[in-house]
């Protein structure tokens, strides 16, 4: 079932972040598979632009497999807990930044007009489109 609300959000919107398919405004995350993507291809400088967090999104991506695959209780370690708040810490404090530099003109912080409630505002006239 989530796969299909994912597919007809990414459809709908053009996006397959709930929160900018559904709002139209960037999140958190926005430009991190992106930033990991020019970061692989290396691309450094243009990946800390699309997402400055990228290297931990690395680091999840490659260690957490094999951390998981060698200790598999770790999801329930009060250290994994403590790292998750630090994270979500940093992931809030980096979106707030960018969101105060770089939205509406900077992707990936940019505005979604396809986004549900941005096709619904301009249905009522409230936004252009």
């Amino acid at each position: 079932m989530t796969a299909v609300f994912a597919s007809l959000l990414w459809i709908l919107s053009g996006s397959p972040c709930v929160l900018n398919g559904t709002t139209g405004f960037p999140c958190p995350g926005c430009g991190l598979t992106r930033a990991v993507w020019l970061a692989l291809g290396g691309n450094l400088s243009a990946a800390f632009r699309m997402h400055p967090l990228f290297p931990l999104g690395l680091l999840l991506l490659i260690g957490l497999p094999f951390l998981l695959w060698r200790s598999p209780g770790f999801l329930h370690t009060r250290a994994f807990k403590h790292a998750a708040v630090v994270l979500i810490v940093a992931f809030l404090a980096v979106y707030a930044i960018r969101m105060l530099t770089q939205f509406p003109d900077t992707p990936p912080m940019v505005y979604n007009d396809n986004s549900i409630l941005g096709r619904l505002l301009a249905l009522v006239g409230l936004r252009g489109g």
